[in-house]
């Protein structure tokens, strides 16, 4: 997502134990309305707090764990006072 703030990236999961998911490896492979109403549930929720959002393409779980380490990375340095809050 990409709203006033700049880039806000969202990771979706599910349940490996969820048996009406448990088969998808990629969002590639949900349908394409789940994906639509996927996207409309970030678009909905921005519009009650009456700002602007542009929901980019999905991307694939490499790019999740490559978002998720960077976070945690600058996590760590955060908390040992190597950076400090924008």
């Amino acid at each position: 997502m990409r709203d006033e703030k700049g880039i806000d990236d969202k990771i979706l999961a599910v349940s490996v134990k969820d048996p009406a998911v448990a088969d998808y490896t990629s969002h590639e492979q949900l349908p394409p309305h789940t994906l639509r109403e996927i996207r409309r549930v970030f678009e909905d929720y921005k519009i009650l707090e009456q700002k602007q959002v542009i929901v980019e393409d999905f991307l694939g779980a490499e790019d999740a764990i490559r978002i998720l380490d960077e976070a945690l990375d600058l996590y760590r340095k955060l908390r040992r006072g190597e950076v400090t809050r924008k």
